[in-house]
């Protein structure tokens, strides 16, 4: 017998085509199933987890030792075999954590549950003594350190190291690129780009002459490149003199440029401080990014403070010194500064470390400048501890996300003058102190910065 055709009118037709799609399109994507999960440490400490997923996808990790410090941290590219840094794990401590898969619909799939236990602080690091009270306001603070340990370490609200990175030489300075990567500065190394898991990226060593040698500090620009401040010898009459560059270098493309020297702009004759010698003029120390492209400079040798217009061609204004822009009050004199940064509030930040002062008072501070370009300077805020730590060199004063200031004083009693102890504070407006740490463990650490996080992780998801 002939099969027999049924012919539908166009709507029906029309009709089974939606039904059709609309179920391909309603149809819910798999959920996707953890296969395995092994855990083990790298070099440095960091706790991995080798995840195979049963498909290619985004891995989750929820991670903690209490509810207090339950942590997530989610990788961003899928996987089918992904080795996943479990961030800021706390040192000796025994974690559960449960590891899932996301599909492509940003569903997490079943959770493997399992446990790992941390390794203790290393014998190096355990030499720091570590001791924390109150409440930090940022989940981290980096500290840069020399003598036990000599590198970056990272520590918690408690005081206790979370991640770190060591250093041939002494660190000065770091900052984090738009992709997450650590840029340390090495006294001895130079750059290094390192992932948040510890591998060096991207490397830039200073030349055999010593010429374009970064020292004290690198910061990120916008353009995803890297500034850093550079020893630059000259001749000036019968002799040579070492001042300071600003050079800006790009990983990815491979290039190197001198943006800047002080040779253009200052003269090694008028422009010179107590502490100025022929192999180091000026003494930079830090670097920071303006609100407009322009370039904030601390010249540690002659106390002032410089903002370099964006196209690197003059200044905008100088403050401190003999040769200020900026007429000073007398409190808001700084001398030997480090750490200067212009606020979003349009006023001056500093750690003033008091190293020159006139008098017989000795103390270093944290303080905080109302000013005009060509006009007055106001001290605004300040801050001391009590009683008064005296820190001739190194240290910070940093403005947290919440309105306070960590401030830094990192020099051991009785080293070159020094009262110590080696602190930090974060102090808050009415100069109150909501955390304070305290370490030992050499005679000086360079500076400590508040850090939001480590590889993008979140607490108590």
């Amino acid at each position: 017998m002939p099969a027999q055709f049924v012919r539908l009118p166009a709507a029906g037709v029309a009709l089974l085509v939606i039904l059709a799609c609309t179920s391909d399109l309603t149809r819910p994507a798999p959920l996707i199933a953890v296969r395995s999960v092994a855990a083990d440490t790298n070099q440095d400490d960091d706790i991995l987890l080798h995840v195979v997923p049963e498909a290619a996808s985004i891995i989750d990790v929820v991670y903690w030792t209490d509810s207090a410090h339950k942590m997530r941290y989610r990788t961003t590219s899928p996987s089918m075999n992904a080795t996943v840094l479990v961030p800021a794990v706390r040192p000796g401590r025994v974690y559960e954590y449960d590891v899932s898969a996301v599909n492509d619909a940003g569903v997490t799939g079943p959770p493997t549950h399992g446990q790992f236990s941390s390794p203790i602080i290393s014998s190096d690091l355990q030499l720091l003594n570590l001791s924390a009270i109150g409440t930090l306001g940022a989940p981290y603070a980096m500290l840069e350190v020399a003598g036990s340990f000599s590198g970056f370490v990272a520590v918690n609200g408690e005081g206790e190291p979370v991640w770190h990175w060591r250093t041939r030489g002494r660190p000065q300075g770091f900052t984090r690129r738009a992709n997450g990567n650590f840029v340390f500065l090495d006294g001895v190394y130079g750059l290094s780009e390192v992932t948040p898991d510890g591998r060096t990226v991207h490397q830039l060593e200073p030349l055999p002459n010593g010429d374009r040698a970064p020292h004290h500090d690198v910061i990120a620009t916008p353009a995803n490149t890297l500034l850093f401040i550079a020893q630059d010898a000259r001749v000036s009459g019968d002799t040579i003199i070492t001042g300071e560059a600003i050079w800006e270098w790009s990983p990815e493309a491979g290039t190197i440029q001198k943006r800047w020297t002080a040779f253009d702009f200052l003269d090694p004759t008028v422009d010179v401080g107590p502490r100025s010698t022929r192999s180091d003029w000026l003494h930079g120390n830090s670097l920071a990014l303006g609100d407009h492209g322009n370039i904030i400079l601390s010249l540690n040798w002659i106390s002032q403070v410089v903002s370099i217009a964006p196209d690197w061609h003059s200044f905008e204004w100088r403050i401190g010194g003999t040769t200020s822009t900026v007429a000073l009050d007398a409190d808001a004199k700084f001398q030997g500064q480090h750490t200067a940064s212009v606020l979003p509030n349009g006023h001056l930040l500093v750690f003033d470390n008091g190293r020159d002062r006139t008098g017989t008072e000795r103390l270093s501070r944290a303080a905080e400048v109302a000013f005009q370009p060509h006009g007055a300077g106001h001290l605004v805020w300040s801050f001391r501890p009590t009683p008064d730590i005296y820190a001739p060199y190194v240290g910070a004063a940093r403005r947290l996300e919440n309105g306070n200031t960590l401030v830094y004083f990192g020099m051991k009693g009785g080293f070159a003058g020094a009262t110590g102890p080696m602190a930090a504070y974060e102090a808050r407006p009415d100069g109150s102190v909501a955390w304070r740490l305290t370490f030992d463990g050499g005679n000086i650490a360079y500076r400590a910065t508040p850090m939001y996080t480590i590889a993008g992780e979140t607490s108590n998801p």
